[in-house]
């Protein structure tokens, strides 16, 4: 929902330089991934507040509010302009294995 300049910068503190950035401050893309609205247990619950407490002290600081706080996320890899994994977070501080995510079943192969 943020600005491309602040996507970019996140993308490039991660070392994701080649990542391509979509900007959707009206949330259009989230509504037609099947993301809704969080309710506040989602946001703000203990599963969110431990997770929001383990990346703290990891180094991964909040920065300014952008957007809608409300807005739950998720990941999806996308080949072909088709949806072929989803991940849609059941509360905001879950994780989901983004190593598993990112390997294509069309043409890719799992690591052992």
């Amino acid at each position: 929902m943020s600005e491309p300049t602040e996507g970019r910068s996140f993308l490039e503190k991660y070392n994701l330089k080649e990542a391509k950035i979509i900007s959707d401050p009206e949330r259009k893309l989230y509504q037609k991934f099947g993301l809704a609205r969080g309710s506040v247990k989602q946001i703000f619950g203990k599963e969110s507040l431990a997770r929001s407490f383990e990346a703290n002290d990891a180094g991964h600081k909040i920065s300014k509010i952008q957007g809608d706080v409300f807005q739950m996320p998720g990941v999806f890899l996308i080949h072909k302009g088709e949806v072929i994994k989803a991940f849609r977070h059941t509360h905001v501080g879950e994780l989901p294995d983004y190593e598993e995510l990112s390997v294509c079943p069309i043409g890719g192969k799992k690591k052992d």
